[in-house]
């Protein structure tokens, strides 16, 4: 049993309502003590402790803060990602919904550092996988090197959204080759995406390639004919629209 004295030292700086649940019982836990309840202090500490663990435990912070971002909380929840990224391994997932969260709070500096942190894990998680992989394929333990690679290639498994939205910050901070790069990965796993077709064109444009930004807007427009209005209120594109060319695509 953890006593009342280490639980104070060991407290850990968290906000929340989990927390302020546990400092109850521990404030209550003293008041109970003064009294000499001490059967009813230890089940007090009890309490306090089995809270305090559950904030440890792996995703608990991860999942509070992926609530926190589905309700627009985003602040709130770049603090749940950082406390997560403390107490439990730093990872792709967090760094990924970290970097989402600053991207809405139109934070881009700070939503492209955790893209590429994200990124760099998992190249570092892949390099590990594949040169163990390799030193096993040397020493023709061949079923053991296959499983290796498999898992390397299966950590550079991606969904599109990552490179989708690494693309739309990359843009707003100026990088439009990089943003470029980032929607053609994003349209090698979805090729037929209306709204990445609509930001690649974005890019085109920033990159003087008229024709090619064209091309663009009329095959997102032919796949979903209600993304005109989204290309018609685009600043960008309002030299487009006087275009007879682009005009075709809307009439």
């Amino acid at each position: 049993m953890i006593s009342l004295e280490c639980m104070f030292k060991k407290k850990i700086k968290h906000d929340g309502t989990t927390n302020e649940v546990s400092d109850y019982w521990l404030t209550k836990a003293e008041q109970l003590k003064k009294q000499g309840k001490f059967e009813e202090v230890v089940k007090s500490v009890d309490k306090a402790s089995k809270i305090k663990k559950s904030i440890n435990k792996e995703k608990y912070w991860f999942s509070k803060g992926q609530n926190l971002a589905s309700i627009e909380k985003y602040e709130e929840a770049i603090i749940c990602f950082d406390k997560e990224l403390e107490f439990n391994k730093i990872d792709f997932d967090t760094l990924y919904e970290k970097g989402l969260a600053f991207f809405n709070l139109k934070k881009y500096t700070e939503a492209v550092e955790c893209f590429n942190k994200a990124w760099e894990i998992k190249h570092e998680e892949f390099m590990k996988l594949n040169n163990q992989g390799t030193t096993l394929r040397n020493y023709k333990k061949f079923e053991k090197a296959v499983m290796y690679f498999d898992q390397a290639v299966a950590i550079t498994d991606i969904k599109y959204e990552f490179w989708y939205y690494k693309g739309c910050i990359l843009y707003e901070i100026g990088k439009y080759e990089e943003a470029l790069n980032c929607f053609d990965d994003a349209l090698k796993m979805k090729p037929d995406e209306p709204v990445i077709l609509f930001n690649k064109a974005k890019c085109e444009i920033m990159l003087k390639n008229i024709s090619k930004s064209i091309q663009l807007l009329e095959k997102s427009f032919k796949l979903e004919p209600k993304i005109k209005v989204k290309i018609k209120a685009e600043k960008v594109f309002e030299k487009l629209i006087e275009d007879q060319e682009l005009n075709k695509i809307f009439f």
